[in-house]
């Protein structure tokens, strides 16, 4: 999990420069290849963002129910996991 944040943040970080540096494009109006332009405006506004504090908040809600779950599978019935619909 703690790998997982860490990439989010490193993603995060990366989405932030990369927008910055198109806004100082635009603000300077410096020529940009018309295809990295359009990814831009389909990938950094919203999607990023998005993408990262979706990944985020499932991270958090992982770590919060993650006890909840472990205790859940423990109170399971373990004949439940030792029969097999293989078995002879």
């Amino acid at each position: 999990m703690d790998e997982i944040q860490d990439e989010v943040d490193g993603i995060e970080e990366e989405a932030s420069v990369v927008k910055d540096l198109y806004d100082l494009v635009d603000m300077y109006q410096v020529p940009v290849n018309p295809e990295d332009m359009a990814v831009y405006q389909v990938c950094i506004p919203l999607p990023l963002t998005y993408v990262a504090t979706h990944i985020m908040l499932s991270h958090s809600y992982t770590l919060v129910y993650r006890g909840r779950s472990l205790l859940y599978y423990c109170s399971l019935p373990r004949s439940r996991f030792l029969t097999s619909q293989f078995s002879t």
